[in-house]
């Protein structure tokens, strides 16, 4: 059966010029399997130039500008190549053609982050419209992705697909191993007494009815290297790119659910099966859909409606992925000033507190969307508050359960940290955050910070941490005040 397989795992330029030489690489890398076509005598004299022509190692791109007719005809090409080597194919064998798809929306993310989304969609709309809408020597094809794009006119019209997804689901048990394959997999290799190790890291993903499958990935490269403990496989593979610019430049409500999940918690959060990439800009149910359809986060079994699940981490590969996706914002070429903060906050060092969340404040706070307000020239507070956040929870999540405003006392505090040990030696320790603020009576950045500590104790917060036997002693309390990218903490 001829066929035809493609991926465009690696096609991940950062303008829309570099997407279309990346696109007409793999198609000229491609075309070098089929090099036996112009000789063949199935080929006409301008296929042969065609084929010559599509077929160079770094392509010829015209410039729009300069010579739009050019410009035109090579896009033509670009986007009919796969049409035409379906008819030379089916000349060649008198068979129609398999064509397989790997990855089809990588592209598409990337253009989204790099801002020339609508320039790419139009050119890959086009491409699977001659390919698997237009193509009447197309047997089958299997296009593979981790998003549904159902709207977007890139599949229009095709009413003959067939569409399988971690929700619909459709060959449930054929997207990784399941737990008898699993059984048997240890028990060749030897490894049945590391099953639940196994089982911990890697297990839990959920498609379709299926709710105990393994990421076959890493369990391969688990076996490979099995002398050493379990570890994060799946970030390097790749991925993340998508995700970080998400949570980045998320809202408080998305930070909030992100920090939940980090923290081993569940979150109820809208879901929709398909998605259109412009709404992840301001649609957060846009957003966890990606991270479901991606595999970070999964509907707990036996959730009532498909729109609205109830959602937790995968399993612990994908805590120590998005830990680290989050680590990484902290950290600058001259150390990691978040992990020195938060040794100073637990030797209850205020001074060196105070040095090192100045340092997290004027070096790190670029470091990913913190919403600068052009006028004011000023962080916008809430999103670098909950970054942060996230951050002491991978620096202490082995020994503290980080919350965020959440319920206590009378109010709703900033940041509360509960040690895991109760009964340890570890005090626990309440963070307020105040904003510099004239009209609240604030003379200078201290009397922010004074009355984001005096808040604690009128809205009693402690309350919560009282009631799970942590005694008054052994809770710390910390006002925070902030004026743009000045910062002072007092306790």
């Amino acid at each position: 059966m001829p066929t035809i397989k493609l991926s465009f795992a690696g096609l991940k330029a950062e303008t829309f010029r570099g997407f279309l030489i990346s696109l007409a690489g793999r198609i000229s890398i491609l075309l070098s399997r089929y090099r036996f076509l112009p000789e063949s005598g199935v080929l006409n004299e301008d296929e042969k130039e065609f084929f010559s022509e599509i077929s160079r190692v770094i392509p010829k791109i015209p410039n729009p500008d300069k010579d739009s007719d050019s410009y035109l005809e090579f896009i033509f090409k670009l986007t009919h190549i796969f049409h035409l080597l379906s008819a030379w194919l089916f000349r060649y064998h008198g068979k129609k053609v398999y064509i397989f798809l790997d990855e089809y929306d990588t592209p598409l993310q990337t253009a989204y982050m790099y801002h020339y989304y609508d320039e790419a969609i139009s050119i890959l709309r086009e491409l699977f419209s001659e390919t698997f809408k237009e193509n009447e020597y197309l047997d089958r094809a299997v296009i593979t992705g981790i998003t549904r794009i159902a709207k977007e006119s890139l599949f229009s019209d095709m009413n003959n697909l067939a569409v399988c997804s971690v929700l619909s689901g459709g060959y449930d048990s054929s997207f990784g191993f399941t737990q008898e394959e699993m059984k048997a997999i240890l028990k060749e290799y030897s490894l049945t007494d590391k099953r639940d190790l196994v089982r911990f890291w890697y297990d839990g993903f959920t498609i379709g009815k299926e709710t105990e499958i393994y990421n076959p990935w890493s369990v391969v490269n688990h076996l490979c290297d099995r002398k050493s403990p379990p570890q994060d496989y799946w970030a390097q593979s790749g991925g993340l790119d998508l995700v970080d610019h998400l949570v980045r430049r998320g809202g408080i409500a998305l930070k909030e659910g992100f920090e939940t999940l980090l923290g081993g918690g569940v979150i109820e959060r809208r879901i929709r099966d398909d998605l259109i990439f412009p709404w992840l800009d301001g649609d957060e149910s846009a957003v966890w859909s990606m991270l479901i359809a991606a595999g970070y986060i999964k509907p707990v079994p036996g959730a009532k409606s498909r729109t609205k699940l109830t959602i937790t981490l995968t399993n612990h590969e994908s805590l120590a992925c998005l830990s680290n996706m989050v680590t990484k914002w902290f950290a600058t070429r001259s150390g990691n000033y978040m992990e020195q903060f938060a040794d100073a906050l637990l030797a209850d060092d205020l001074r060196e507190m105070n040095a090192a969340m100045q340092e997290v404040v004027l070096t790190c706070s670029s470091s990913f969307d913190t919403g600068i307000k052009p006028s004011a020239g000023t962080v916008q507070p809430e999103n670098f508050f909950h970054a942060l956040t996230l951050g002491m929870l991978t620096c202490l999540s082995e020994d503290y359960r980080v919350t965020s405003n959440r319920e206590s006392g009378f109010g709703r505090y900033d940041v509360s940290l509960e040690p895991l040990d109760v009964k340890g030696n570890l005090s626990a320790a309440i963070l307020e955050f105040k904003v510099f603020d004239k009209a609240k009576g604030d003379r200078k950045l201290r009397d922010t910070a004074d009355r984001a500590r005096k808040q604690i104790d009128e809205k009693a917060y402690d309350a919560d941490l009282l009631s799970r036997g942590i005694p008054t002693g052994k809770i710390r309390k910390y006002g925070f005040g902030f004026r743009g990218k000045e910062v002072i903490i007092v306790k």
